[in-house]
């Protein structure tokens, strides 16, 4: 099977093939996102308590195949976040103290 047909149905769901590929491809990428959630737990995440927030290209898959409160958990789907998080703790970095350093 083509690499694109499975990055279709993790990043939207779904796909244009057989039925029993797409149920496949789905209940293994839910099994993924299972245990993403069961190590999340193992380090003490309790949703009840805390709210998670999803974002790079694990995001589908939570959106998609994740079992979660969908008030308890926001996911960003703008694939950029993260670069723009780190550029924003730079442009602080800078402001602060005038320069950044590598360490």
């Amino acid at each position: 099977m083509d690499d694109s047909i499975i990055n279709r149905v993790l990043r939207f769901g779904t796909a244009d093939i057989q039925e029993d590929y797409l149920t496949t491809i789905r209940e293994t990428a839910a099994g993924y996102v299972r245990e993403i959630f069961r190590i999340l737990r193992e380090r003490e995440y309790n949703p009840a308590l805390m709210r998670l927030h999803v974002l790079g290209g694990g995001s589908c898959l939570i959106r998609n195949f994740g079992e979660y409160d969908a008030d308890r958990v926001t996911i960003y789907d703008d694939i950029c976040a993260t670069a723009k998080g780190y550029e924003y703790l730079c442009e602080m970095a800078l402001r602060k103290g005038g320069g950044v350093h590598a360490t």
